[in-house]
Order: structure tokens, then sequence, then C-alpha cells
């Protein structure tokens, strides 16, 4: 998982960072060891520094512009649309240290995985990836109203939940 000695996080391409942090999610995604296992930290914590340095390089090679829709992205570059998810996703995943404090630690993680879940779905709406279903659904969860619990029953049903 991790880079060859003589190599740096620094130097490593867009593409590799990439791979890197989505094989990273996978791997603990599947993994049967307990979430404070140290292999599976150390896993999440290489992921999540993929997927940051990821993160940096799309933003600054300019890789999508604002105004993009979906069908203007090059296909190649549309996986990297992912890289909230997967940074949110391997954020969720990082157990603090039992100690004074690590409820603040804890809850400023998931406030932090909240916001890069929160600013993916909204990327994907201006760049109308949503599909109707899907839109909806994000609709109502903006709304910040509660759904009663047919409501709640008929979205989840369409979206293909059980």
């Amino acid at each position: 998982m991790s880079l060859p000695p003589e190599c740096s996080l620094e130097a490593t391409p867009l593409p590799v960072c990439f791979a890197q942090a989505q094989a990273a999610y996978h791997w603990v995604d599947g993994s049967s060891l307990g979430g404070a296992d140290p292999a599976l930290q150390q896993r999440v914590a290489d992921g999540l520094a993929f997927a940051e340095k990821a993160a940096e390089l799309v933003s600054s090679l300019s890789v999508f512009s604002a105004n993009e829709e979906l069908e203007d992205i090059n296909t190649g570059d549309l996986k990297y649309l992912l890289l909230p998810f997967l940074r949110a996703e391997l954020i969720l995943r990082i157990q603090p240290e039992e100690a004074a404090g690590c409820h603040d630690v804890r809850l400023k993680h998931l406030r932090h995985a909240a916001a890069l879940l929160e600013a993916f779905l909204r990327d994907l709406e201006a760049r109308r990836a949503l599909r109707a279903e899907a839109r909806a659904g994000w609709e109502e969860a903006c709304a910040d109203k509660p759904l009663d619990a047919a409501a709640s029953r008929t979205l989840k049903v369409s979206r293909g939940g059980a």
C-alpha cells in the first residue's frame, strides 16, 4: 500500500494517488479487522493521505471547472469526482485513541466527513449527475423537514433500498 522509501507522496502523480486512496478504501471497507486494529488504522491513514494529496492535485491542476456539467468532463477524470466521498469514508473510519478529549476528536471527524459528503452531493447536483430519485432525496434532506413514514418508505424503495 505504501510507497517505496525512495518515493515521496509529494512526487506522486494524481492517478497513482487516486488509485492508492481507492485501494485503501476498498481494503478497509472489506476488512474483517476491528475498527481500532493498528493495521486497519494504518491503512486508513495511508489512504487518507493519498486521497488528500489527490484532492490537492485535482484543485491545483484545475481538473474540473466550476461550470462543467457531467457530459463536459473528460471520461478519464470522472473518477476524481469521488475524492470527497473517499475522504469522508476514510475519515469516518478513524478511531481516536482512548484518552481525554477523544469524544471531541470523534465529533470533529464526524463534522468534517459530513461536510465532505455534503460537498460531494452538491458537486454532483451542480454537474447534473444525480438521477431524479437521488435529487428528490437530496432535496428532502436539505429541507430539514422530517418525512412521514410512508413517504420515507416510498423514497427508499424508489432508490432501490429494502
